[in-house]
């Protein structure tokens, strides 16, 4: 009789190790044009977990590789990697849960350079003076620039993305967790309700409300503190006014992006910049608010409605004010090329006029080889995995595409890596011809 038992459990495990492989294979499969990717090992469990083991990824024409020690992907339906290794909108509920860890991630310093993990978080700041010789002269970005000059070899991380849904309170709690080894982590969860599961099921955006979340950083005091030495490094100035000098950048690249601090977070910040360690924010409204009725709210209305408690090493920041400037009508329609709406009005047409020629302004798609063509002309960039950027083509060097984007009032450029473009438009004025 025990043998019938050992069978079921031989042939589900069986089905679990082959849609596993084939998930795996297929993703091998879908990144041969950029890297060889390999692993050396899959073990499942009948809980409804697998894990991933041994994983390589070799890009073609570098002599480094990323690899992973460990990737597992977990979920609390047993039969989730029996049934089937994917899941497609529409076709079955979503699992109350699932779980993904990525264990031991490693990368050389040379192939995190230009990458997606080597963006600065905010736009950088133009400095001149002596100041711009050194790392930080833009403002202090983690990046793998500054890691290499700091002596590190490669970024060693860890991730976790989880959630849990609970149909029957129709709530869902999603949490993002990662850590750079020695270095920093980033912590963020929330909890939404009113979540219509049936919607979210049907790979659709369902209607939500926001029940709280948690955002937490933190700097480890010794790597802040050896960061502040190498931003020092060959600029005449100490570590303590490199201090300053950083909170003040920090300060003005915000600006750029439309927000200005208020008092307490000014002081907030600069005690951040000596002391290093965690910044914490706590949303816990009274009751769910509307998530899209947040971004009507103004910035004192926004803080109370959402009960914010901020910490710095477990201190509360007692002043949390801040203003929020979004682009005015008039900026939307000069980014636009579009005249505003209730101007001035036009002057009285002449009884004859000279034979106008008319032109139209408009974005066409641009292969990324000739972006060189396109210097000084507005772009839109879309970089793989990350935001659209747009604005003004600088220059095409170095394997990066350099774009100068405006921001009330304010300039700044992002540079980005031409390989990661997955589409590319330009600006292109043409004359129309009128119709005979």
């Amino acid at each position: 009789m025990l043998l019938v038992p050992a069978a079921v459990y031989g042939v589900a495990k069986g089905v679990m190790y082959f849609n596993a492989k084939q998930a795996a294979d297929d993703f091998v499969e879908a990144a041969r044009p950029h890297a060889e990717v390999r692993y050396t090992d899959i073990s499942t469990d009948l809980t409804g977990g697998v894990t991933y083991k041994g994983i390589t990824a070799s890009p073609y024409g570098e002599s480094e590789s990323i690899t992973v020690d460990a990737v597992r992907i977990s979920s609390s339906d047993p039969l989730a990697f029996i049934k089937t290794a994917e899941w497609l909108p529409g076709e079955k509920k979503l699992p109350d849960s699932v779980s993904f860890q990525i264990m031991g991630m490693h990368v050389p310093m040379s192939l995190a350079e230009g990458s997606m993990l080597d963006q600065p978080a905010i736009p950088a700041m133009a400095v001149e003076g002596d100041e711009q010789s050194s790392l930080c002269a833009g403002g202090l970005d983690i990046n793998a620039r500054l890691l290499g000059a700091m002596g590190f070899d490669e970024m060693n991380m860890d991730m976790d993305v989880n959630y849990t849904l609970n149909e029957a309170q129709r709530t869902l709690d999603v949490s993002i967790s990662s850590e750079l080894h020695d270095v920093q982590s980033f912590q963020v969860s929330a909890t939404f309700t009113d979540v219509d599961v049936q919607t979210l099921s049907n790979g659709a955006p369902p209607a939500f409300n926001l029940g709280g979340f948690t955002v937490a950083t933190t700097v480890l005091p010794q790597f802040g503190h050896r960061a502040l030495k190498t931003c020092a490094a060959g600029t005449g100035k100490t570590v303590q006014e490199w201090s300053a000098m950083l909170a003040d950048i920090d300060e003005q690249r915000l600006q750029l992006a439309g927000l200005t601090l208020g008092d307490g977070l000014k002081r907030a910040l600069r005690t951040f910049y000596n002391d290093w360690g965690e910044v914490e924010v706590k949303a816990s409204p009274k009751q769910p608010v509307g998530v899209l009725s947040l971004a009507f709210l103004p910035p004192e209305q926004l803080v109370r409605t959402l009960s914010v408690d901020m910490r710095l090493n477990g201190k509360p920041v007692g002043d949390t004010s801040f203003t929020w400037v979004q682009p005015d009508n008039q900026q939307l329609s000069a980014l636009f090329g579009m005249q505003q709406p209730g101007g001035a009005p036009a002057a009285a047409k002449p009884a004859e006029q000279p034979r106008r020629i008319l032109v139209r302004r408009e974005y066409e798609n641009v292969p990324v080889a000739r972006l060189g063509e396109f210097i000084d002309h507005q772009v839109q960039l879309k970089p793989r995995g990350q935001p659209m950027r747009e604005g003004k083509l600088k220059g095409v060097r170095n394997a990066l595409a350099e774009v100068e984007q405006t921001l009330h009032g304010g300039k700044y450029t992002v540079y980005v890596p031409l390989a990661d473009i997955v589409t590319a438009q330009a600006l292109v004025q043409r004359e129309v011809k009128p119709v005979q």
